[in-house]
């Protein structure tokens, strides 16, 4: 994977309701897209998130994501965070 999809990586989102944020909704629905990824025959994600995404950090990090790298999209001057998480057949 290269270029843009392994910068930013594609959409995946689930908002969260700003009144409902700060309490551990997002870490559900993550899990259970996780869950369905074995299926397609996935034994790991890629998920990225802009760098001051601190709620999706504490998601990702609580599904299993173990940190990569920051990495700049040159177009857009952003930095993102890149995780993986490994998937149990």
């Amino acid at each position: 994977m290269t270029g843009k999809p392994y910068v930013r990586g594609a959409h995946c989102g689930y908002p969260i309701r700003r009144d409902q944020r700060r309490k551990g909704y997002g870490i559900q629905p993550l899990c259970l897209a996780l869950d369905e990824l074995p299926r397609f025959g996935k034994t790991r994600a890629l998920l990225t998130l802009t760098s001051n995404n601190a709620a999706s950090t504490r998601a990702i990090e609580t599904n299993g994501g173990v940190f990569a790298v920051i990495s700049t999209d040159p177009g857009a001057g952003a930095n993102y965070r890149r995780y993986w998480i490994s998937l149990d057949p």
